[in-house]
């Protein structure tokens, strides 16, 4: 009794180590300049937002991207230059939009046909990722302006390092 009551706190303690707190992203939002509201948390100093918002977000800019959720391999296929289909909840904040905890999550990301890395968090049964990340694999840029307290995303990167080069 007393090996089963060792093994069970050490268990708890391996289960609490990995859950992480998870809070509200209280920042302001700018996609190619337009302001957006998300459900999206704050880990560790970085944000986590859904994938499907994000798509959402990018369906009408040169970053689009389609996304096929195969659930029996954990596994969200990406293809660039697709047009995402909406599946609903998109953009939504939900009544309970408080501090959650979060697990470190292993859902595979393929991006056209090809492994990728990009950290994400389950939290309530959904996938946050780490915009920056997301940013890498799908060619977009993510800057932070202390000052207002913004996440700007710019979809526009060969433009923007055209600008820079002149």
């Amino acid at each position: 009794m007393l090996a089963n009551a060792i093994i069970c706190s050490a268990f708890a303690m391996v289960v609490s180590a990995e859950t992480i707190i998870a809070n509200p992203t209280t920042s302001k939002v700018l996609i190619d300049g337009v302001e957006k509201s998300f459900e999206a948390y704050n880990i560790n100093d970085n944000n986590y937002f859904k994938l499907r918002d994000i798509a959402y977000c990018l369906s009408t800019t040169d970053k689009k991207f389609a996304i096929d959720w195969q659930a029996e391999t954990n596994t969200a296929f990406l293809e660039t230059d697709k047009e995402y289909t909406p599946v609903g909840g998109e953009l939504v904040i939900g009544s309970d939009f408080v501090s959650k905890n979060a697990v470190l999550s292993n859902t595979n990301i393929v991006l056209n046909g090809k492994q990728v890395q990009a950290k994400a968090y389950l939290i309530d049964g959904n996938n946050y990722f780490k915009l920056r990340d997301l940013g890498t694999v799908l060619s977009f840029s993510v800057e932070w302006e202390q000052e207002t307290q913004t996440v700007v995303v710019n979809t526009n990167i060969e433009e923007q390092k055209t600008s820079e080069n002149e």
